[in-house]
């Protein structure tokens, strides 16, 4: 049985784990990824976010500015499951 490290092609290990991190790609991918899922609607993406677990349901929906979701993405605030479960869309492919 082999480990995940076993054999490696003798390039170095990025710490972080995160090739797109590693590259300075991250950032523009999660935009272009979070752009996939509210496809020109980011409010009512938002409004579905606020009102799904964990987050409690609101009484008035929330104040979006463009960008929130991808700067929230990006923070780690928001994860990319929590986007496919607010709107039911599993796969989406950023362009």
């Amino acid at each position: 049985m082999h480990g995940i490290n076993d054999r490696h092609s003798g390039g170095t290990a990025i710490p972080s784990g995160d090739w797109r991190q590693h590259r300075g790609r991250d950032e523009a991918f999660i935009n272009r990824l979070v752009a996939a899922y509210y496809a020109g609607d980011e409010k009512r993406l938002a409004r579905l976010m606020a009102n799904s677990k964990p987050f409690a349901p609101m009484d008035s929906p929330p104040v979006v500015s463009e960008g929130l979701l991808a700067d929230a993405a990006c923070k780690g605030k928001i994860s990319e499951r929590q986007l496919a479960q607010a709107i039911q869309k599993w796969v989406v492919v950023p362009s």
